[in-house]
């Protein structure tokens, strides 16, 4: 547990603020990227010991979250838009 947790923290202090710019990239706000990247490293702890790429993993799950949100932002917009 020790070993698995290290290498985590290792992972996220290196490339921890290019994965934030990324977030910010694709959220278009600060906070948003901050709980978007959030939510993709509680994942990735959970994945760490099966990911073999984990700079590529952390950003495709940010691309796929980032995507899932604007989705349902969008479809939940359209869904109201019909009912008025």
């Amino acid at each position: 547990m020790a070993e698995r947790r290290s290498g985590f923290d290792e992972f996220v202090v290196s490339p921890g603020s290019r994965l934030l710019r990324s977030a910010y990239l694709l959220t278009g706000n600060c906070d948003a990227a901050e709980d978007l990247l959030q939510e993709v490293l509680e994942r990735l702890y959970v994945a760490w010991p099966r990911v073999e790429d984990p700079l590529a993993y952390t950003r495709a799950a940010l691309w796929r979250r980032s995507a899932a949100s604007i989705k349902r932002l969008t479809s939940a917009r359209t869904v109201r838009c019909c009912r008025a």
